[in-house]
Formats: structure tokens, C-alpha cells, sequence
């Protein structure tokens, strides 16, 4: 009987600390670790930001990309005509194929002053027979003929070709070779004729010098 009261006494005695200690209320989360992730995609690592490849990435910075080489594709820009043909912006043709077998070039153009020197390419091709001569049309009227290479003639107009201008001879063997004239007086690039007579003659255009009224 003693032992059973001594029980009922310490009973009697620890209710209230056990009603307490129930009474406390513990938060929902208690201990646990909540890992959110909201879809920011992870930027890979540079060298220059980790120590180690299990670091994760730093978030770039609108500051890290001013060194980036960027293309927007943009397209080109072709070359206007004048980057080789001395200045003009016409659109000029720079060769001609004639259907005697020969190729004629216009190279370029220099000016000095009132002056200017004028550069072609002629080609015979394997279908052409021997070349006799070539004329190219000059405008006579408002420039003068000072000099040419190699040696030609000026014809005011050629019987053959029927143009008015300087011709080359060039003799027989001939396959390929530059030839030049320098006039004086108020021309530009513009487009003129020339003639090769091989042993027909045929006329085509190309670039070349006209007045510049």
C-alpha cells in the first residue's frame, strides 16, 4: 500500500510538467532545410571566377559582356565601282569579250592635273588568229593625245574599225600585253568603244575616257 501511494504522490507531482512541456507549441518547419529552386539556369564556370570545378558559376553581370565580340549579321558592303577604276561611281564594264577570240581590260586610271593616263589588258585567246590591230575610241573633241605605250597612231576616224581614237599595231607573235595612253583636257571614266581587227574586226564596249562637260 505504501508503494502504491508513494506512486500516486509522484503522478500527482509530474502532471503539470507534462501538461507544459505538451503545451508548447513547435514551428511547422522545425529542422528542416528547404531547397527552392525557381528555373534560373546555371551559367557555366570561367576561369577566371572559380577555384574549383564543384564551386558553382557566379551570375554574369551586364559589366562582363562589354568584351564579347558580338554579331548582329549586318551584310557586307560590296565595293563601289571607283575602288579601282580611279574615282568614278558609274557603273562601268572593266572587260569585254569579243567573238573574234580576244579580251580586252581596262586597268585603270591615273590622273595629273589636267592629265590622264589610261591602262588596258588585251589577251588573245586560243580560239583567235593572229592579231592585225586594235583600236580604242577616244573623245577628241574636248582632249588632246600626249603620249601612248607602246607605239601607236592616232586615227580620226580608223577605215576599218570606224572609230576615232588611237590604234596598236602589236606585229605578228603577239599573245598577250598591256598598252596605255595619256590625254589632256576635261575627261572622266565613262564608257567608250574598242575595235580589234583579227582578222575580222569586232567592236565591243568597256570602260574608258569620255569629255566631262
Amino acid at each position: 500500500m505504501r508503494y502504491l501511494s508513494f506512486m500516486m504522490r509522484a503522478l500527482i507531482l509530474l502532471a503539470p510538467l507534462v501538461m507544459a512541456e505538451s503545451a508548447i507549441a513547435r514551428p511547422i518547419w522545425g529542422d528542416i532545410d528547404v531547397d527552392i529552386n525557381i528555373g534560373i539556369p546555371e551559367i557555366p564556370c570561367r576561369s577566371d571566377e572559380c577555384e574549383d570545378k564543384d564551386k558553382k558559376p557566379k551570375p554574369r553581370r551586364e559589366e562582363d559582356w562589354e568584351d564579347e565580340d558580338i554579331n548582329i549579321g549586318l551584310p557586307e558592303i560590296p565595293c563601289p565601282s571607283d575602288c579601282d577604276n580611279g574615282g568614278s561611281g558609274d557603273s562601268v564594264q572593266d572587260i569585254v569579250r569579243l567573238s573574234n577570240g580576244y579580251n580586252v581590260s581596262f586597268l585603270k586610271v591615273e590622273y595629273s592635273g589636267r592629265r590622264s593616263t589610261w591602262h588596258y589588258y588585251v589577251e588573245e585567246l586560243p580560239v583567235a588568229q593572229d592579231l592585225s590591230n586594235w583600236v580604242l575610241e577616244l573623245p577628241l573633241s574636248c582632249a588632246r593625245v600626249v603620249s601612248f605605250s607602246p607605239k601607236a597612231e592616232v586615227v580620226n576616224p580608223d577605215p576599218n574599225a570606224r572609230l576615232t581614237g588611237v590604234k596598236w599595231q602589236p606585229g605578228g607573235g603577239f599573245v598577250e600585253g598591256r598598252f596605255s595612253v595619256t590625254l589632256e583636257g576635261s575627261v572622266t571614266l565613262g564608257t567608250t568603244n574598242v575595235a580589234v581587227k583579227g582578222p575580222d574586226v569586232r567592236v565591243g564596249s568597256l570602260a574608258g575616257p569620255i569629255c566631262d562637260y
